[in-house]
Formats: structure tokens, C-alpha cells, sequence
């Protein structure tokens, strides 16, 4: 069976050991690769700012629930707007 690119999408519950492991107080991050959100979702919830990046259009959709995501590939580096 081949994979196709919306097989690659993902969701899930974030990360919360992972994410326990940034400093405080909480700032500015950048979720590169961000999926749908579900990291950001968290992160939010804690008080941090968060920007997202993924080069998928309906990982945009959702993760654009919760914070501001760019559109872009990231071997091309990040879009001017992130800068």
C-alpha cells in the first residue's frame, strides 16, 4: 500500500511531558512541522504565544484555531513573516 500525503497528517493529544520540559514564564515559540495544533493547543492553554509553520493546507485549517500558522516548506527556511 503507498502512503499518500494526507496519510501524514496528524493528530493527537500534544505532548505534555515534552512540553513540561520548557522554561517559565512562558514567551514566544515556533511550532515548525506543527501538525494539527495539538502542541500549540497545550502550549496556549499554558499562557505562551505561539506560531506554527506546516506546508500542509488542511493541517493550516486546524491548527488556525489556536494560533497563527504559516504555509511553507521549511527546506526553502522560513517565510519572511515569521522573521
Amino acid at each position: 500500500m503507498e502512503l499518500q500525503a494526507k496519510d501524514l497528517r496528524y493528530k493527537n493529544d500534544g505532548n505534555p511531558l515534552l512540553l513540561d520540559l520548557l522554561p517559565s514564564p512562558p514567551g514566544i515559540v515556533l511550532d515548525c512541522g506543527c501538525g494539527a495544533g495539538d502542541n500549540a493547543r497545550i502550549l496556549c492553554e499554558r499562557g505562551w504565544r505561539v506560531h506554527g509553520v506546516t506546508w500542509d493546507t488542511l493541517e493550516r485549517d486546524f491548527a488556525s484555531r489556536y494560533y497563527e500558522v504559516f504555509l511553507a516548506d521549511l527546506n526553502n527556511g522560513l517565510p519572511e513573516d515569521v522573521k
